[in-house]
């Protein structure tokens, strides 16, 4: 087994339609939040830091819902952006059950199409955070899709999550072809852990004495992946202000490089 020596952030704000607040506020805070998503990542475009602000859009359906109501001029600026790898889309519609059938599967994946088509935007990874687990099927349709990658946090309370954790696993599909699987934890892992805290609060989390997780950790990577929404909510907007995610400030983890 392998000591993790690099963890990996994925900056994202998690969404969960009607679960928490209404469908018409989800749809409003996720437009506010792909503004100041998009805002920081021109303000830090210029460092090319690990610690530079980056964004995840986690679902294809927020995103459609901000191009909607976006002016050209923004659009232009998101595209910008996601050309420069500033930005990230992945390819989930939505947080989706298990329960979807295959037919249900194939019509969630639309918005992609439409997005590669006429936004010309480099889909290749998947995220489906916070469920109750996985429909097998799914595997062959990414690939069909040209998705390279897909990263999973089922759910802790509901869902029986995959043990260990985190653990990455080459996926065989139905068919028999492999996709590249982050069998991950949950979107508010990182803020647990430390992540997107200065010193003084971190130092009131009890029992963490500045000793995550994955430096207790042995796998067979030499990395993990961890997701950072800060603070843990599922509707936790883009920040630029904490330790982790300012540029030129190294963030907690490097901290506790093992």
């Amino acid at each position: 087994m392998t000591k993790i020596d690099t963890v990996y952030l994925v900056h994202h704000s998690h969404t969960d339609v009607g679960y928490t607040v209404d469908q018409p506020i989800v749809w409003e805070l996720h437009t506010r939040f792909i503004d100041e998503a998009l805002d920081l990542a021109e303000k830090y475009a210029s460092s090319n830091s690990d610690g530079a602000f980056r964004w995840t859009v986690e679902t294809t359906v927020v995103l459609q819902r901000w191009l909607e109501g976006a002016s050209q001029h923004d659009i232009d600026r998101f595209i910008a952006m996601e050309r420069a790898g500033r930005i990230e889309v992945t390819a989930m519609f939505a947080n989706v059950t298990p329960l979807f059938d295959t037919d249900q599967l194939i019509e969630s994946f639309q918005i992609l199409s439409r997005l590669r088509k006429e936004y010309g935007f480099n889909i290749r990874y998947a995220m489906n955070c916070d469920v109750n687990g996985e429909n097998w099927p799914l595997t062959d349709l990414l690939l069909d899709l040209g998705i390279e990658g897909f990263t999973m946090a089922i759910n802790s309370h509901y869902g029986g999550p995959l043990l260990p954790r985190p653990r990455v696993f080459n996926w065989q599909a139905p068919s028999g072809r492999i996709i590249p699987t982050n069998n991950g934890w949950p979107y508010d892992k990182g803020w647990t852990e430390g992540i997107g805290r200065d010193a003084d609060d971190l130092a009131k989390v009890p029992g963490l004495a500045c000793k995550p997780i994955w430096t207790r950790l042995a796998t067979r990577c030499r990395f993990c992946c961890c997701k950072a929404t800060i603070p843990t909510a599922t509707t936790a907007r883009p920040s630029s202000s904490r330790p982790s995610l300012t540029p030129g400030t190294p963030p907690p983890a490097s901290r506790w490089r093992p």
